[in-house]
């Protein structure tokens, strides 16, 4: 089942097969209403995202992210198997990993920061490792100051796109000034499902896809994204650099899916507003600039494929038609003298299963491979 490749330290081969979105209250819908392409703001724009704050709004409750992709396989169930995904005599999935992006991304960043600690339920049923990290309770809530800069990058995400990537999206009469973005909403999620290669590993993941490039203005876009002509969307204080950990951190998430950009704008904390976009390319964040010698791309991209393997060796398959649940966890690595040894080897280890431990669903797997309503 997995996939052979003479350097298993690359991570290549993205291939996008498929698209839903999320509404308010994060529940999946079959569609691409949440698609967005780039649109370049003018010259001498300013996006006060103070102002902004007052009509965006945030995640609430319960996270239901995870059953997204599960559904989204259950209602396309021939896109898996012309992407060679579903093995129909056997009724089993073609990949070794499924999980989100997010999950997948810590596990890169496990090779260089050392404060990361991941705690992870792992669900083994009929070959495949179904990954999810461990939810965490909301956090206390937080100074407004604070609340806006975190919320800026998705307030900026609706001032540089729209659905057509053309003309700015028109608001409901009603709803916002007309001629400026419409309020920015934090769960309206557009998602893809990719199959993706860490070395001998072939990975089933599900991420959000913040904007796309139309290539050709003239033509309708693909039907599938192209990772390639996408981008993600952060933000910065402008007198402040991007410290290696963020740097890490941003090039984690796009070297999963492939993206080769982020679109940065340059924040003013003190009067809450972004005047200038700085686009940064992913494989720059991984240059000495960035990374500040703190952290190298490659032992990164070695210990994340080191780890899976690690994950199948802690969770052997017994009976493939029972489901194997268990958690493993990495702990933080103590700093001074020797922590890129003891970052090399860091190791997950197993816990005893605790009440509040939240793996993929019985039924959703039980609905998939056997149909079961």
């Amino acid at each position: 089942m997995a996939m052979a490749h003479d350097d298993v330290r690359i991570i290549y081969g993205h291939k996008v097969i498929g698209t839903y979105s999320t509404n308010q209250e994060e529940n999946y819908i079959n569609d691409n209403r949440n698609r967005r392409f780039y649109l370049a703001p003018g010259d001498g724009f300013k996006l006060s995202y103070g102002e902004e704050f007052n009509n965006f709004t945030d995640r609430k409750g319960e996270s239901n992210l995870v059953g997204g992709r599960y559904r989204w396989m259950e209602d396309h169930r021939q896109d898996l198997i012309d992407n060679q995904i579903w093995d129909i005599e056997q009724s089993r999935l073609n990949v070794d990993f499924v999980s989100h992006r997010g999950v997948l991304s810590s596990i890169l960043q496990m090779g260089g920061k050392k404060f990361l600690e991941i705690d992870l339920a792992v669900t083994l049923y009929k070959g495949t490792y179904h990954l999810r990290s461990k939810g965490l309770g909301r956090a206390d809530p937080q100074a407004q100051d604070i609340q806006k800069i975190a919320a800026s990058s998705k307030i900026l995400l609706q001032f540089v796109t729209s659905k057509d990537g053309l003309n700015q999206d028109e608001p409901p009469p009603d709803d916002h000034t007309p001629g400026e973005p419409a309020p920015a909403k934090g769960n309206e999620y557009f998602y893809t499902l990719m199959t993706v290669n860490c070395g001998n590993h072939r990975l089933l993941l599900s991420g959000d896809i913040q904007a796309e490039k139309r290539i050709a203005p003239d033509e309708p876009p693909p039907a599938l994204p192209d990772p390639t002509n996408c981008m993600n969307v952060r933000s910065r204080e402008t007198h402040q650099d991007i410290q290696p950990m963020k740097a890490l951190a941003w090039w984690a998430s796009n070297v999963i899916a492939g993206i080769p950009e982020i679109c940065c704008g340059l924040r003013n904390d003190k009067k809450n507003t972004i005047k200038k976009i700085e686009p940064i390319k992913t494989s720059d964040l991984a240059t000495s600039g960035y990374t500040e010698n703190r952290w190298d791309p490659e032992v990164c991209i070695r210990k994340m494929e080191s780890l899976l393997s690690q994950i199948k060796e802690l969770v052997p398959e017994d009976d493939p038609n029972s489901i194997k649940q268990a958690v493993l966890i990495i702990r933080p690595v103590d700093g001074g003298p020797g922590v890129e040894d003891r970052m090399r080897n860091r190791t997950f280890e197993i816990r005893e299963r605790l009440e509040e431990d939240r793996f993929v669903e019985e039924h959703e797997l039980r609905c998939i491979f056997e149909g079961n309503e």
